[in-house]
């Protein structure tokens, strides 16, 4: 488990340690640890993903099937629960491992605000109803009022089409 220390944060660390403590806690880690060496590195904010293809839908029975599990949906659910992962159609979000790029996506505040806003939101982009590609926008921008960047009600969550369309709108594209 040391090795575990330089992969996470303090904060997810206790996670997984709480993990450790329920019912199969050592299977479901192990998943965990395999989504993250099977995942893939998506995008310039260095985002990582277990997924197939674009198209794929990352069914329970698949999944079931591809990590040799009886119940991937118990682990899958106890992982995003305890937000160490986001479970979308055709992906899964390894949500520790975005870069800082300056915003502070590395931190358990922005990974907790991120999942918060797009539980609240269903997992569903509000603008066109999408579930692939999700990112939380912050309605008020994060340069602007650093008192709201982590406040829920100054969240949405739009796919990344929708995400470009509105940034387009407040610079003026």
């Amino acid at each position: 488990m040391n090795y575990l220390l330089e992969l996470v944060s303090n904060d997810d660390y206790e996670k997984i340690k709480y993990i450790e403590t329920l019912p199969n806690g050592d299977e479901t880690i192990v998943i965990w640890l395999k989504l993250l060496f099977k995942s893939k590195m998506k995008c310039k904010n260095g985002v990582l993903k277990f997924y197939l293809s674009k198209k794929t839908h990352l069914s329970n029975n698949l999944l079931n099937l591809l990590f040799n599990c009886k119940d991937m949906n118990f682990h899958l659910k106890i992982l995003e629960e305890n937000g160490l992962i986001i479970r979308n159609f055709n992906e899964i979000i390894m949500l520790q491992f975005w870069k800082n790029n300056g915003r502070d996506r590395s931190t358990p505040e922005y990974r907790e605000w991120r999942f918060k806003v797009m539980k609240r939101d269903s997992f569903i982009c509000v603008n066109c109803g999408s579930k692939e590609k999700l990112q939380a926008h912050h309605k008020i921008r994060w340069v602007e009022n650093e008192s709201l960047r982590f406040d829920i009600d100054n969240g949405i969550t739009l796919c990344y089409l929708c995400h470009r369309k509105e940034h387009g709108k407040i610079n003026g594209r």
